[in-house]
């Protein structure tokens, strides 16, 4: 197995006082009733003891237990500095999430023939507290990697989505009080529905090219496993804003 990431969310606890001093986090939770998620990256490399700073930069993301994204952004890298950990802070409700993180490594391939990078785990977010979970990435295949970028363009396509209604509310409102609605309006309209329409075709050709992928890897380990790929799962689906099925972002495929 090549590098294995590890995402470290640093609880607020007399126990971990050693752990917030090396990720260089100051242990104070957040004073407005949410909680609070300290995310460090760390890279255990092959033959290496103890982990390491994360070499190149990260991106995380948070989602609440719909699977809706309500926190996400980038955390910068170690720089090749061992010792020299970044995190991140998140101040959430209280509730359940899931934290993922994604690494794309800048060195040699690892076994599994990609540089990518990924791990998730469940945090339950409490008041005034920090919370802790440590999630270990594990390298991606390509076939994996593929799964990984349908659902980011599926995040995409919910942002759009939501962007249009807010957008058609917008002008919805103006009419209603006998506004003017101005051209930008409605060629921001047309721009956002473009925008849907793109990432809908995206992740069908992208659907496809993991199906195939699926039946190529499962076609070559004889007749029980091409019968079993003429009835490959597919991720679930749901209802678009405009009636199409995309897939739902929880769950593994």
């Amino acid at each position: 197995m090549g590098p294995r990431l590890r995402l470290v969310a640093v609880v607020f606890a007399a126990l971990t006082l050693a752990a917030l001093a090396l990720a260089g986090v100051a242990p104070s939770a957040s004073a407005d009733g949410t909680g609070r998620i300290t995310i460090t990256p760390t890279i255990d490399p092959p033959g290496e003891v103890d982990s390491q700073a994360v070499p190149t930069g990260s991106r995380y993301k948070v989602r609440d237990s719909d699977g809706d994204v309500v926190a996400e952004g980038g955390i910068s890298g170690s720089g090749g500095q061992r010792g020299n950990y970044q995190n991140e802070t998140v101040d959430l409700p209280p509730g359940e999430y899931t934290v993922e993180v994604r690494h794309h490594g800048a060195g040699d391939r690892h076994a599994e023939g990609t540089r990518d990078y990924r791990g998730t785990h469940t945090v339950t977010v409490k008041e005034d507290t920090n919370s802790a979970v440590e999630v270990e990435v594990e390298p991606r295949n390509p076939e994996q990697h593929l799964g990984d970028q349908i659902q980011h363009q599926e995040d995409l396509l919910k942002k759009a989505e939501d962007a249009v209604k807010e957008m058609e509310s917008d002008i919805a409102g103006h009419r209603r009080r006998g506004e003017d609605v101005g051209q930008e309006h409605t060629d921001m309209l047309d721009d956002l529905n473009d925008d849907v329409d793109a990432y809908k075709d995206r992740l069908r050709r992208m659907r496809r090219q993991l199906r195939d992928m699926r039946r190529q890897r499962l076609g070559g380990a004889g007749k029980g496993a091409a019968d079993a790929a003429k009835g490959i799962r597919v991720p679930p689906v749901h209802r678009s804003q405009g009636g199409s099925k995309i897939p739902v972002k929880k769950g593994k495929y």
